[in-house]
């Protein structure tokens, strides 16, 4: 209930791994303080009933919380930009649809369309759950991942919206099916986003 309050829905697969990282923590914390109890006997410290219980008076409390807010509030302002720049917003309008998705920047992603030379963003099938490509239009992209190689399945979109910005609408989309793993569910190379 934690879990699914604090992130929203998501697939069965992603729910389980952060339930156990969830128990993985919890547990480790608990260890890690009964450690500390037993090998050092902290003044204010006991475990009652196997709760732990902490002896400091109020106001420490509430200095100590509101020290650790603001270290969090600014590793968060550090790391910002850093988290920002690895997921973009991708924007695809295809036959009067438009898809809307997350994509991960992948420095290392080098797909091509062989004919035109022309970068490919990679996308789940789910991702275009309704969109049928016309078959005149499709072109068939290969790749070479870590996990081996294969044949994608390539088209140009209508129009290619990148972070609120228009882009070349000659960029591809390969589609690829189970490829990624966890919330990811699509790849951007870096020149897209770069130019």
């Amino acid at each position: 209930l934690i879990i699914f309050i604090t992130f929203g829905k998501c697939k069965i697969k992603a729910y389980i791994k952060r339930v156990l990282i969830f128990f993985a923590l919890s547990f480790s914390f608990g260890g890690l303080m009964i450690f500390i109890y037993l090998a050092f006997k902290p003044k204010g410290m006991g475990i009652y009933n196997d709760v732990i219980y902490f002896d400091i008076s109020p106001v420490l409390l509430i200095i100590l919380t509101l020290v650790c807010y603001y270290i969090l509030l600014l590793i968060k302002k550090l790391t910002k930009s850093v988290y920002k720049s690895d997921i973009h917003n991708i924007e695809i309008k295809i036959n009067d649809k438009c898809y809307i998705f997350n994509a991960k920047l992948d420095t290392g992603c080098n797909v091509k369309e062989p004919f035109s030379g022309k970068s490919v963003i990679v996308a789940e099938k789910e991702v275009f759950n309704d969109f049928v490509p016309d078959k005149t239009k499709v072109r068939l992209i290969p790749f070479t991942s870590l996990g081996g190689s294969g044949i994608l399945q390539g088209f140009c979109a209508d129009n290619i919206i990148i972070d609120g910005k228009e882009a070349d609408n000659s960029v591809y989309i390969g589609i690829c099916e189970n490829i990624f793993k966890d919330d990811i569910k699509a790849i951007i190379p870096s020149e897209l986003i770069n130019n």
